[in-house]
Formats: C-alpha cells, sequence, structure tokens
C-alpha cells in the first residue's frame, strides 16, 4: 500500500473544512484567489455576503432558539423578529472587515483575521440575542403587571 503526502494546504483547507465549514471552504477560496485588486475584492465581498450570510444568520438564530426550548415555532419567531436588525448590521460590519481583508492582509494571515473578526461579530450576535431577551422577559412581565393591576381594579368596582 502506497502512501500519498498531500501538499500543507491541502491539510489546512481539509482541517478548517471539518471545523467550521464555512470559515474553511472560504480558506480555501482565498488561498487560490488572492488577488487584492478593487475589482476583486469588491466581488469576493458581495458574493460572501449574498450567498453565506443570510443564510448563517437564520441558522444561527434557529439554533438558537431550538437550544433554549423555544421550537420551531420560536425560531422562526426570532428570526422574523431579529432577522432584518442583525442583517443591517452585518451588511454594514462584514464588507468592511473583508474589504480590509482582502486588499490589505496577507494570504497566510487572513484566516487569522477572518477569525479575530468573527469573535467580534460573535460577541455583538451575544449581545443582541441577551438584550433581546431581556427585552421579551421585561415585556412580560409588563404585561403581568398590566393584568394584575386591570383584574384589581375590576375587583374593587
Amino acid at each position: 500500500m502506497e502512501i500519498v503526502f498531500l501538499p500543507k494546504f491541502w491539510l489546512l483547507t481539509t482541517e478548517a473544512a471539518c471545523y467550521d465549514p464555512i470559515s474553511g471552504m472560504s480558506h480555501a477560496r482565498r488561498q487560490f484567489c488572492h488577488s487584492s485588486h478593487a475589482l476583486q475584492v469588491c466581488m469576493k465581498v458581495v458574493t460572501g455576503q449574498f450567498s453565506l450570510f443570510p443564510a448563517y444568520l437564520s441558522s444561527f438564530f434557529m439554533y438558537i432558539s431550538l437550544l433554549e426550548g423555544k421550537g420551531l415555532e420560536g425560531g422562526l419567531q426570532r428570526i422574523e423578529d431579529c432577522f432584518f436588525p442583525t442583517a443591517a448590521t452585518g451588511m454594514f460590519f462584514w464588507p468592511i472587515a473583508n474589504a480590509i481583508n482582502f486588499r490589505f492582509v496577507p494570504p497566510s494571515k487572513r484566516l487569522a483575521y477572518v477569525n479575530a473578526a468573527g469573535i467580534i461579530w460573535n460577541m455583538f450576535l451575544s449581545w443582541e440575542i441577551s438584550v433581546e431577551h431581556k427585552t421579551s422577559q421585561n415585556q412580560s412581565w409588563v404585561s403581568t403587571f398590566e393584568e394584575r393591576s386591570r383584574r384589581q381594579t375590576v375587583e374593587h368596582l
């Protein structure tokens, strides 16, 4: 049996694809297409923003809702409530981050840069889920308080 050694590039790409398919495949794409011309940078940014980002964001909100035990209906409701404001923020954050990445970061450092930007983005998503969760708890508390006030008013009459 003959052992074939894969080049280092393929090993790194395969490893990245197994652990994080979206980033791993974009890592492979970046290694093949590492030109920094302005038109190519724009095409890369637009392609990523409109092909992967909506699916990623929707699956993130659904996944978080399922983990919280809200089921499919809760996930769909969260997507309906949070998708567009979060997508608007992402449409501002990621094109700038990716343009810097494709234009100024050397190909050997791009994966580290994207991971750092991803950490910042994930912090934002965690904050947004936290704020949305606190808002829904406060709204339920307010509606419970209003209901009790109405009952007391009716009892006094």
